[in-house]
């Protein structure tokens, strides 16, 4: 301990309370003006699917359309090579569960908006060929550490592996004809990521946690 306290490093400036208090205030308004932004984008945009529900032509990502199954127009659609026809998840009902919400929206709303999530957030992603279902794989980098000394640049280690990763599944599944649920499960890695993420999600496409479900016994 004696050498720890006597290394130069540790005779150095140091923050103090009030620095570190005005540092991490700092830190939390900036997320919550990103948040609120992100909370009035998503405002807009369900203005305007209100505004075009029944007349879409489901939902874009990439170059292909999205539709699912149940639509009426998927009969006349589905010889068309730019239209993917999916079918939701099975409704799995599970007691307890804090991984999951409710939603009104229509299912390739509710997909395009998670895939398009996960892309701004460069989280890693599959899609299923079938079902409105995405396997994911989020990473949490270790927090940068500057041993630079005075005068010199900070380096950073490009071969820096993830701190912890996590491979999860999303999967839109039909509660009845104007529900479904947005069920998130864990299949490796860290649990306490998996749940920040999912927390996250839930957070930010708070527009979409819009029902709740009355289980009936």
């Amino acid at each position: 301990m004696a050498d720890v306290v006597g290394h130069p490093w540790m005779q150095g400036p140091h923050a103090s309370t009030a620095d570190v208090k005005a540092e991490f205030a700092m830190r939390h308004q900036k997320v919550q003006e990103v948040r609120q932004q992100e909370a009035e984008k998503n405002k807009i945009e369900k203005a305007n699917w209100q505004a075009q529900r029944g007349v879409r032509r489901g939902d874009r990502i990439g170059d292909k359309v999205y539709l699912d199954i149940s639509a009426e127009q998927v009969s006349e659609e589905c010889k068309d090579p730019s239209v993917k026809i999916l079918q939701a998840c099975k409704f799995d009902y599970q007691p307890g569960k804090n991984t999951q919400f409710f939603s009104t929206y229509e299912t390739t709303y509710v997909f395009s908006k998670l895939v398009e999530y996960l892309k701004d957030h460069q989280i890693k992603f599959n899609l299923s060929d079938k079902y409105f279902k995405i396997e994911f794989e989020a990473e949490k980098m270790p927090d940068q550490i500057d041993d630079a000394q005075d005068g010199e640049e900070t380096k950073t280690d490009t071969l820096m592996q993830p701190a912890e990763k996590v491979n999860g599944k999303i999967e839109i599944q039909k509660v009845d004809e104007t529900m479904v649920c947005i069920d998130f499960s864990r299949k490796g890695g860290s649990a306490w990521l998996f749940y920040e993420k999912f927390n996250f999600i839930k957070k930010d496409l708070a527009e979409l946690s819009d029902a709740k479900f009355e289980p009936i016994f």
